[in-house]
């Protein structure tokens, strides 16, 4: 008797469709396209192009130690010089206090280089959306505030390590290189940047930290 039981079971189950338990229906999340295509989703992109100056402004640290500031872009520009004293706490200072160990390939000069085009991608990509999103009295200052904070990082780029990549489009796909543009291409390149969007911004910003 147990053994048809447990055949019967068995018959059951066969006999039962999984489609329904299987089909996805996902209710806690939604795609970049359905969300930056609308007005709080395009906010929050341009709000993310902000936030990628913390990177580059404060200390790169995980360990929050603002002793050990070496590999923000304040100890790059000004460790070694009489702008910047070195920590005692900080002992990996030493490094770029002389700037005897400071070669391309040190890690606080990749990071940098790294995150600024890390910020330029986010930047592209919030400008690709610009005429997808819905359309508000915004989206013209919102541009022009992008492209600002773009052309920042080029200068910030464009000090440390002279003629750069100009990238001006966002990407999907990895991409193993690009050529390198002149020193004076990329000065040209931030001109014009600031002189198109200059007309498009407030004198006064809606809120305190937006580009003016």
């Amino acid at each position: 008797m147990k053994n048809i039981g447990i055949l019967l079971i068995v018959t059951v189950l066969l006999g039962t469709s999984c489609t329904d338990y299987l089909t996805e229906d996902n209710r806690s999340t939604i795609t970049t396209d359905e969300y930056y295509s609308t007005e709080a989703g395009y906010e929050a992109l341009v709000n993310a192009c902000y936030s990628t100056l913390r990177e580059l402004y404060s200390d790169m640290n995980f360990d929050n130690d603002n002793q050990k500031n070496y590999t923000s872009m304040q100890g790059l520009s000004m460790l070694g010089t009489d702008l910047f004293c070195s920590g005692h706490l900080a002992d990996q200072n030493d490094i770029l206090d002389g700037y005897y160990l400071l070669t391309p390939d040190h890690s606080a000069v990749e990071l940098l280089f790294t995150n600024c085009y890390k910020s330029i991608q986010l930047h592209n990509v919030a400008l690709s959306w610009a005429n997808k999103t819905v359309q508000t009295e915004k989206i013209p200052a919102r541009v022009a505030e992008v492209r600002f904070i773009r052309a920042d990082v080029y200068y910030i780029l464009l000090e440390f390590y002279g003629g750069v990549s100009i990238i001006e489009e966002a990407f999907d796909m990895p991409v193993e290189s690009f050529p390198r543009d002149s020193e004076e291409d990329v000065y040209a390149f931030i001109i014009k940047e600031l002189t198109e969007i200059r007309n498009a911004l407030p004198e006064t910003p809606e809120q305190v930290g937006r580009v003016s």
